[in-house]
């Protein structure tokens, strides 16, 4: 008998060369068993085949058959271990050697994760048969808790041997399977059959063995994918050049030869053809999945055969796009959606939530017990879960814990003993001392879920999937761990970490027809006529975690084991038989313009551009479509609410503005609303143990104390840095040394004594950068007022300004109105002022539409300066008077508006009366969706948030 290869181009659909090998095969053989890379092809092979002929085939992934011999030809079948299971008996195996667990942290808590690892490494390990191989090894440049795992390792692996006699896992299932393989009760059952090898072109050690065994007494059939018109081949300057993108099947092939005798067939090949490729460019994912589905849209209106599962396939490198692609994909007519990836539970509501729920407990584990106290923050993050929406009417006070929490204003919240939320969601995971105790808190979740809402309501069809999940998954893996085993909070969140981390959402579709939308892995061997592939970026295509904390890349190739290297050829293999198997694809990366991190396109990507422009001997230009989809969405939508009569009241009735309100109103009108209509606070953003409104009071007052004491007096640049000095002893006497309000007492009286030190730090850094930001290009000033009203009689208009100065110069006296700021920079004034017409006197309604109010925006900026030149002038009728805002404790540059010219003052006027009059005229309330919208204290809330950057 012998191993009989076959490579096929890529060019060659085939799952259908694959269907017509099996019936010429079956008129040869009794039995076939075929055994695919994946199972996604195997779908479509099963179609394709004749019904008699399909009734002698047997169909197994490599693992499945592994699996399926231990199962039915094991003597004595072992118990298959899940992979929670096999975890938690590595980290009792470690536990038997003290030393080694002492050194990992001493707790199952910190313990776990190596576990996890060490469990890993052991099933490559037995897949790759390298026991022999193994050694206690000396490696003085790993971490620390690796390095006392590798001095033990040949140690360890020999207890898990003697102790794992009973148990089975994936590796496992492969090392006796390859005794069964020789064994006369194999070989019996598999009398005149013969068995089909597609799409593996890597082979473990322990398949190698595999193959050789069956081959001794059957024949083999091993069929390849290969790129036989060697596409990555060029010749440049008459330099021949090879990427070898395939130099894995050459490899392989040479492992099959080395097995048993060969017979290498005839290659099926393809007329010359090429992919038509095109490249696209993208800021964010959003964009990017957006454009994907409205070009599907476009296209399947033109095809043909549009419910063909052969015909568009959508690859998604990794998950988290499939929720956006889907939305904007929507229900396309008659055409079904066949999903093929699951979508990762840790990115669902359900997922979050109890990842929110864990930080609490665990932050209120490391709290005194006595205490029930936990950082607000964190609870904010778990209450403002959507999921509460679902949760039994009445049963917890949610809106009474939030407004708590805005109302004190404390980084800390405290529970009482008998609050309901407190007893019924946290207590039980606070509890927690054996795994018994795990089961029953995770149980008691979805006993607090109102079935009714997810079932009569619209829209809860995918919560209540997820929620059923959870519980059946995570429940039945909890239930097989004994009950009795000691567990605490921490040890429960590694482990449902770890439950989580492999769970995803599985979604109904029909495989066989359709678009597709699917991972990488799932994806081999098929083809398709148009393929999209999303996210082509470095870190993803390939994948970037090259680190191994626990086993560096030396000793993995000392070992034997799969280096990092070799995963990425294969990758690499995966991702070009899939391009080069399609007529057109087309390859989208990010450049991440509107993210946080930068993007760069993948290898393989530059690799496809420069084989495309040496081809075409000309540069290709990578397409940048303006998106105009995720636009679209918002356009129709009414972004205005009528007034009501208590609102139509609340501004007739209005006077005496502020030009910080004037300001918030011109940004956007329902922001406006939402603080002083109707009194919402802002979203309480806490930051560790600090409360920065506090903070900025406080510096306030140290400013107005120390230049109070210089008023009407000049301050020379010496003068200036003795106030800086002056300042920060101070902040040094803290709490003690000068007169505050009480809140802030309040709040200096609950600080200990490190948060106060860490309080003065932060104190320091902000006077000391605002002394040393406004020492550059200092002149000599004097001071005549603190804290001074200025108002304008006409307008209706008063503020507070900080601090007003008289300054001498060649020109004359100048007043400068200074404003401090220790938050948020203001918008810096712009300078168009000529760029929109204000009406002069109030009008109909019709006038206080949206427009005009968005152009006074969109070409000033901010007017909160300009009301406050506005108001001086008043009081300043003869003086020139300009106006800055000081950043305190900002590396920005401070904002000053120069004197302004009479014509200048006067635009100025008519803003600030056509906005008052907007206040109180207009019919409806605006809102000024945009960019902004991400910077907003009320994005949380409100219905027309808009963070998406076009």
């Amino acid at each position: 008998m012998s191993i009989k290869i076959q490579k096929v181009d890529v060019g060659i659909n085939f799952t259908e060369y694959c269907s017509n090998i099996i019936e010429k095969a079956s008129s040869q053989y009794e039995k076939i068993v075929f055994i695919c890379a994946n199972r996604r092809p195997i779908r479509f092979i099963e179609q394709k085949l004749k019904i008699d002929t399909a009734l002698k085939v047997d169909f197994f992934t490599i693992e499945e058959f592994a699996r399926f011999l231990t199962i039915t030809f094991s003597k004595k079948m072992p118990k298959v271990h899940t992979p929670i299971e096999r975890d938690i008996f590595f980290l009792d195996l470690i536990k038997k050697i003290d030393s080694l667990y002492v050194k990992l942290g001493n707790s199952d808590a910190k313990v776990f994760p190596w576990a996890k690892k060490i469990s890993k490494l052991f099933d490559e390990i037995d897949r790759q048969l390298l026991e022999n191989r193994l050694s206690n090894f000396q490696y003085v440049e790993a971490i620390e808790p690796a390095k006392n795992i590798l001095e033990n390792l040949k140690n360890l692996y020999k207890i898990y041997k003697k102790e794992y006699e009973d148990f089975t896992y994936n590796g496992d299932f492969f090392i006796k399977s390859i005794p069964i393989t020789e064994s006369d009760k194999f070989q019996n059952r598999y009398e005149n059959s013969c068995f089909i090898f597609v799409g593996t072109v890597y082979l473990s050690n322990s398949e190698k063995r595999i193959l050789k065994n069956i081959s001794n007494k059957n024949d083999i059939f091993f069929i390849v994918q290969d790129d036989l018109q060697r596409q990555d081949k060029f010749t440049k300057d008459n330099t021949n050049y090879d990427f070898e993108t395939f130099s894995v099947v050459d490899r392989l092939i040479k492992q099959l030869k080395s097995l048993s005798k060969c017979e290498i067939l005839e290659s099926a090949k393809t007329n010359n053809r090429t992919t038509n490729i095109d490249f696209y460019e993208f800021s964010d994912t959003h964009l990017e999945t957006s454009f994907i589905a409205e070009t599907i849209k476009k296209e399947i209106q033109t095809t043909e055969n549009k419910k063909s599962a052969d015909n568009i396939a959508v690859i998604l490198p990794q998950s988290h796009a499939l929720l956006p692609l889907l939305s904007y994909l929507g229900k396309i007519k008659d055409i079904p959606l066949n999903i093929t990836m699951g979508f990762p539970f840790s990115y669902t509501d359900f997922g979050l939530f109890i990842e929110s729920l864990f930080n609490v407990v665990i932050d209120m584990k490391r709290k005194p017990k006595e205490l029930y106290t936990v950082d607000s923050k964190l609870l904010l993050n778990l209450i403002n879960s959507p999921i509460f929406s679902v949760f039994k009417q009445n049963k917890f006070n949610i809106s009474e814990i939030k407004l708590k929490i805005i109302t004190a204003k404390s980084s800390i919240y405290k529970f009482s003993e008998n609050n309901d939320f407190f007893t019924s969601v946290l207590k039980p995971f606070l509890d927690i001392n054996k795994m018994g105790d795990f089961y029953n808190a995770i149980k008691l979740l979805p006993d607090m879920i109102d079935k009714e809402i997810l079932t009569d309501n619209e829209g809860y069809e995918f919560t209540s999937q997820v929620i059923h999940y959870f519980y059946t998954e995570i429940a039945n893996s909890l239930e097989k761990i004994n009950s009795e085993r000691e567990c605490n909070t921490l040890l429960a969140y590694y482990i449902l970490k770890e439950l989580i981390k492999d769970l995803s959402l599985p979604f109904e579709g029909q495989p066989l027809s359709g678009i597709q939308i699917m991972g990488m892995l799932e994806a081999r061997l098929l083809s398709f006529n148009k393929i999209y592939f999303a996210d082509v970026n470095e870190g993803i295509l390939p994948f970037g975690d090259k680190i191994d904390p626990l086993l560096p890349e030396s000793i993995k190739k000392e070992i034997g084991l799969t280096s990092f290297k070799e995963k990425e050829m294969l990758m690499k293999y995966n991702f070009f038989r899939l391009v080069y198997s399609a007529k057109n694809a087309v390859i989208c990366y990010k450049s991440g313009d509107n993210t946080i991190e930068k993007s760069t396109r993948s290898r393989f990507v530059e690799q496809l551009i420069l084989l495309k422009e040496i081809k075409e001997k000309q540069k290709i230009t990578v397409n940048m479509p303006k998106i105009q989809t995720i636009k679209s969405l918002t356009k129709n939508r009414e972004n205005k609410i009528k007034k009501d009569k208590d609102t139509v009241r609340y501004f007739e009735n209005l006077n005496n503005l502020s030009p910080s309100s004037i300001n918030r109103y011109m940004n956007c009108p329902y922001q406006y609303y939402l603080k002083n209509v109707k009194n919402i606070d802002e979203q309480i953003t806490l930051d560790a143990d600090f409360e920065y409104d506090k903070v900025g009071t406080l510096v306030h007052k140290l400013l107005e104390i120390h230049f109070k004491k210089y008023l009407n007096e000049t301050v020379n640049k010496d003068i200036y840095l003795k106030i800086e000095k002056d300042i920060v002893k101070d902040i040094e006497k803290l709490p003690k040394g000068f007169n505050y309000k009480s809140e802030v007492a309040e709040y200096l009286g609950k600080l200990n004594s490190f948060q106060l030190d860490a309080l003065k730090i932060i104190l320091k850094f902000r006077i000391e950068t605002f002394f040393k930001n406004t020492s550059y290009d200092f002149k000599n000033f004097t001071p005549i007022y603190v804290e001074k009203k200025l108002e304008n009689s006409k307008l209706h208009i008063y503020g507070f300004a900080d601090r007003i100065d008289e300054i001498q110069n060649e020109q004359g006296k100048i007043i400068r109105i200074i404003d401090y700021k220790t938050g948020t920079s203001t918008p810096f004034p712009k300078k168009n002022l000529d760029s929109v017409t204000i009406p002069k006197t109030p009008s109909n309604n019709a006038t206080y539409d949206n427009t005009t109010l968005n152009a006074i925006r969109d070409a000033f900026g901010s007017i909160q300066l300009p009301a406050y030149i506005v108001m001086a002038k008043e009081k300043f009728t003869e003086e020139k008077v300009e106006a800055s805002i000081y950043q305190i404790g900002s590396y920005q540059k401070n904002e000053t508006i120069k004197s302004m010219s009479d014509k200048d003052i006067k635009i100025y006027n008519l803003a600030l009366q056509y906005i008052i009059n907007h206040m109180k005229n207009s019919e409806y309330i605006y809102a000024f969706n945009g960019t902004h919208c991400s910077y907003c204290n009320y994005n949380h809330i409100c219905r027309f948030a808009d963070n998406t950057v076009i």
